[in-house]
């Protein structure tokens, strides 16, 4: 910004410094934790030091989520455009790339977060998008094992703690309850369920 009697800087405008986006932290050591990034990369920060460990770039958009599977020494990560990453936690180098395979009329929402989940055991793990969940069963060769589709946007998903059931929060408030192999609907339980009406909550 330059005053136009004296042509003398007066301030300057810097690009906003990237904003964290989602994080897990390393099992083997909890002093660290991968931080994904809104200029898509992923930093593995050591908390004890206060020091960024790596710096992993192989996303072209922001990173919404990230999960490790610690016997198989791998990270996977997610991104804004449904990008999966695949990423060795010994070299730190990407191993395996893929995208979700998307509806065509919704393949535009550049801010559609994708999640991903390993089950129990880590055999597998689940890939969370507004349309859908998808259970990766190698993530090396990358085989969707099955995929459940949804007729609004699903939010959020987690496996239960015997890797089970899948159970899923849905735009509309409701909660869907899916078996996690084979992929398909238990029962859904609507908002109204668990959600006080207006009388009750005045009164």
């Amino acid at each position: 910004m330059l005053p136009s009697f004296t042509l003398q800087t007066m301030t300057s405008f810097k690009a906003p410094l990237p904003a964290s986006t989602c994080l897990a932290f390393y099992p083997p050591d909890n002093n660290i934790v991968a931080i994904g990034m809104s200029d898509c990369s992923i930093l593995m920060y050591n908390v004890q030091h206060n020091s960024v460990v790596q710096t992993l770039k192989g996303h072209q958009k922001p990173v919404t989520g990230l999960a490790f599977a610690t016997e198989r020494k791998m990270l996977v990560s997610a991104g804004t455009d449904a990008e999966l990453c695949v990423w060795n936690t010994v070299s730190w180098k990407k191993v395996a790339s893929k995208f979700l395979k998307l509806p065509s009329k919704r393949t535009n929402n550049s801010q559609a977060e994708t999640r991903v989940h390993f089950n129990p055991d880590k055999t597998h793990f689940m890939a969370v998008h507004e349309t859908q969940i998808t259970i990766q069963l190698n993530w090396i060769l990358w085989v969707p094992r099955q995929a459940f589709w949804f007729y609004c946007r699903c939010r959020h998903a987690v496996y239960s703690c015997d890797g089970q059931s899948i159970f899923v929060c849905v735009e509309d408030g409701g909660v869907s309850i899916l078996e996690a192999n084979p992929l398909k609907l238990k029962c859904r339980i609507n908002c109204a369920a668990y959600m006080p009406s207006k009388r009750s909550a005045i009164s």
